[in-house]
């Protein structure tokens, strides 16, 4: 950036000339609000110069901030190839908006009812979790010092979490399902942009403008339901990301459209069981399942409120 010196100054100024700024002592910072939580950073290539001219009105200071990045090579959970050829990890909250999909579809669950709300939010904690970016403490979830997920929509809120004081992870499922629709636009245009999703636009009654997504990619659907319905009807072992999400996708009553009528009550038995299970260490584990609970707790409490008659 170029901005001019004001001609009004305080003091004498320094010999006319270029005076560059030292980057070692300087600290840039800025703050931002995401999802309602305030982001603090700053940043990491700063440079600039101060040029004094002989005339105080014509002098000007040049700045120039920047940073990279960083990106965690281990991103975890399965991935697919993006339109243009590169690799892309799906992380949780995205393979829920993708079973919520493809159930929307087929009418088993409205994509932006409460329970899905619950869902994706409880989706992003257990992915933060899993990712080893916050732990559990007496105090509640904290963010874990220098681990960044290099996922845009996670470090934002890992950054909330590490701006704001402890709470636990049941609060903070309740606080991010309140900015669930922020959460789901920005997990949908990630996966429109991927061509795993595509958008549809029709009129309702041919006048309401209505828009709806549905899976672009049969392949990515075909294996992450592949996944679920062997851990559902198998006996086996479950990796500990696919037990995370059968957990969720069972609190928001997406498992009998998994499976087939007559496999129905098996699947359910069997959600229960694998929710259940340790997966990745007793604490980490116990916040998983709070987290579940607490997706469940808010389904079900939408669910009755939406079948409560109101008097008068």
């Amino acid at each position: 950036m170029r901005q001019s010196i004001p001609s009004r100054t305080v003091g004498p100024l320094p010999p006319a000339g270029r005076y560059l700024l030292d980057a070692k002592h300087s600290t840039i910072g800025f703050t931002a609000w995401t999802l309602g939580f305030p982001v603090r950073g700053r940043f990491t290539e700063v440079t600039g110069s101060v040029d004094i001219a002989e005339d105080p009105g014509r002098s000007q200071v040049t700045a120039r901030v920047g940073g990279r990045r960083r990106r965690d090579p281990d991103r975890g959970g399965p991935s697919h190839r993006e339109r243009g050829g590169s690799e892309m990890s799906v992380t949780l909250p995205e393979e829920l908006v993708l079973v919520a999909v493809d159930a929307e579809r087929r009418s088993a669950c409205p994509a932006g009812s409460t329970a899905l709300s619950y869902g994706l939010a409880g989706a992003v904690v257990t992915e933060l979790l899993l990712r080893g970016a916050v732990q559990v403490t007496e105090r509640g979830l904290l963010a874990v010092a220098g681990r960044p997920t290099g996922d845009e929509l996670l470090d934002d809120v890992l950054l909330g979490i590490r701006a704001s004081r402890p709470r636990p992870v049941t609060s903070w499922v309740r606080a991010l399902a309140g900015r669930s629709a922020s959460l789901h636009a920005r997990l949908a245009r990630r996966l429109l942009r991927a061509g795993v999703l595509r958008e549809e636009r029709r009129r309702v009654l041919g006048v309401l403008p209505v828009r709806r997504f549905a899976v672009a990619d049969q392949a990515v659907l075909a294996g992450l339901h592949g996944r679920l319905r062997a851990a559902l009807l198998g006996h086996g072992t479950v990796d500990s990301r696919t037990a995370s999400l059968i957990g969720l996708v069972a609190a928001c009553g997406l498992v009998d459209g998994l499976v087939t009528r007559d496999e129905r009550r098996t699947a359910r038995g069997r959600a229960a069981t694998i929710a259940g299970e340790e997966l990745v260490g007793v604490a980490v584990s116990a916040a998983i399942r709070d987290a579940q609970v607490a997706v469940a707790a808010g389904a079900t409490a939408a669910a009755v409120a939406s079948t409560t008659p109101t008097s008068g």
